[in-house]
């Protein structure tokens, strides 16, 4: 129960997502549009695009495993690919004033240092998982340490650059 739970906020929390940067896209005229049409529900207006994208990706899981897992994995090589090109495009941007200036180090104080890392442990929800198809890998005592340790590192990779 808890982790359907734990997936439950973690799927709502990505729809959300990504249904913002769609909407940024547009300049806000989705979520205006909602607002517009059916105003406001416990001071905030229903977001029918992440309820679509989540049926949706439901769905999709519903077609079964080789289906979602070849479509997880064509969005990993996408993501993969975009922060390969953020990379290598940003080095040529680097600005080192912005560490010394602009107030510095943490210039949001400690209430900023929590909001980022509340957004970074979206990374590690999913370490449950490994541990959870383990019981599924041909040597779980290797393979599961090592997929653990490779996640991490990836993580650390993306968040810290």
């Amino acid at each position: 129960c808890n982790r359907v739970l734990e997936y439950l906020i973690g799927t709502a929390a990505g729809s959300a997502a990504i249904s913002a940067c769609i909407d940024s896209l547009y300049g806000g005229a989705i979520h205006h549009a909602m607002k517009q049409t059916f105003g406001t529900f416990v001071g905030h207006v229903p977001d029918l695009m992440a309820a679509a994208i989540t049926i949706a990706m439901t769905i999709l899981l519903a077609t079964g495993v080789k289906k979602s897992l070849m479509f997880n994995n064509v969005l990993n090589l996408i993501n993969f690919g975009v922060w390969v090109l953020i990379m290598c495009s940003s080095v040529f941007f680097i600005d080192f004033d912005n560490w010394t200036q602009h107030g510095g180090f943490a210039p949001y104080g400690w209430s900023g240092m929590l909001n980022g890392a509340a957004t970074c442990f979206y990374a590690f929800i999913g370490f449950d998982i490994i541990a959870t198809t383990g019981e599924e890998a041909e040597n779980p005592q290797r393979s599961i340490p090592t997929a653990i340790i490779t996640s991490l590192v990836i993580a650390l990779t993306a968040y810290t650059t």
